[in-house]
Order: C-alpha cells, then sequence, then structure tokens
C-alpha cells in the first residue's frame, strides 16, 4: 500500500470518528446565526437598519471614517476601507442605498480593531454608509461613489 493512500484512509476514518463526538454530524446544530442571512434579502436601507440593530437612533462620528474612491468603473470591484478609533466595536455593516439589496458586507467582531478593507459590488452611483455598532450605540460614516461605464464619466443606468 502506498504512503499517500494509507495516510488517507487514517485521515478519513479518524474524521469520521471524531465527527459524532464533537456534533459535527448532527442536524440542527450549526453555530451560524440565520438573522445576517435574512438581511441579506432586505430591499431598503430603513428596514435593513432596524432589523441589523433595532434602533435608529445613528450617530456621525469623526472617529468612523470610510474610504472610497470618487468614480469608479462599472461591474469592477470597489475597493472600500472602513476604519474606526472606537472601544468595543461588535458590528461593522457597509451598505450601498442604490443596490437592489443594500447589504454588501455585515461583519461580527468580538475583541478585534474595528478596521475592515475589501471589496464591494455597485450597481448604480449611490452613497455608500458605514454602519458600526460600538458599545451599544450606532456610528456612521458615508461617502458617495460614482459608477461610470467605462471609466469616461456616463452614468451608468
Amino acid at each position: 500500500m502506498k504512503r499517500r493512500t494509507f495516510l488517507g484512509y487514517v485521515m478519513a476514518s479518524g474524521s469520521l470518528l471524531t465527527a459524532p463526538l464533537g456534533g459535527w454530524l448532527l442536524p440542527g446544530q450549526g453555530l451560524a446565526n440565520t438573522a445576517p442571512q435574512q438581511g441579506f434579502a432586505i430591499r431598503t436601507e430603513a428596514v435593513l437598519l432596524r432589523h441589523l440593530f433595532g434602533t435608529s437612533a445613528i450617530e456621525t462620528d469623526h472617529r468612523v471614517s470610510i474610504e472610497l474612491p470618487i468614480q469608479v468603473k462599472r461591474n469592477s470591484g470597489v475597493p472600500v476601507r472602513v476604519r474606526c478609533d472606537l472601544e468595543g466595536v461588535e458590528m461593522i455593516a457597509v451598505v450601498s442605498r442604490e443596490n437592489r439589496y443594500p447589504l454588501n458586507t455585515l461583519l461580527h467582531l468580538t475583541g478585534a480593531a474595528g478596521y475592515y478593507n475589501s471589496r464591494i459590488r455597485l450597481e448604480k452611483s449611490s452613497l455608500v454608509s458605514a454602519y458600526v455598532l460600538a458599545q451599544g450605540r450606532v456610528y456612521v460614516a458615508a461617502a458617495p461613489v460614482k459608477v461610470s461605464i467605462g471609466g469616461y464619466g456616463l452614468d451608468a443606468a
């Protein structure tokens, strides 16, 4: 028997033996929360904010910032960077108002710095907002982004 085949059998049998003990194969015991998944199906920003944060009291603070390019090409990933100098950041949500589904990104943080860097998809020119939940309060920072066809300054329909 080849060594790779033997190791493959050992790894497979070891995972099958430990899976029932660890509760991996039991149906209905997933660790994921379904509430964030429902947030991605909501079509308006106001309903989304009520769903995610349970409040409409949102504050603007200089310690929360969002960085985006001023103009981007249609169908390209838009780099977004959210920074916040707040203690106890629990959640960061990136929302683009003009998308069919406004929620772009949702992060739940525990004991991490309030920094997020990624790429998002925008359908039209829009105001992109970063909502940060810290110490039971919701803060926002926003920036407009113009989505153009081919980068020539023509607005995407």
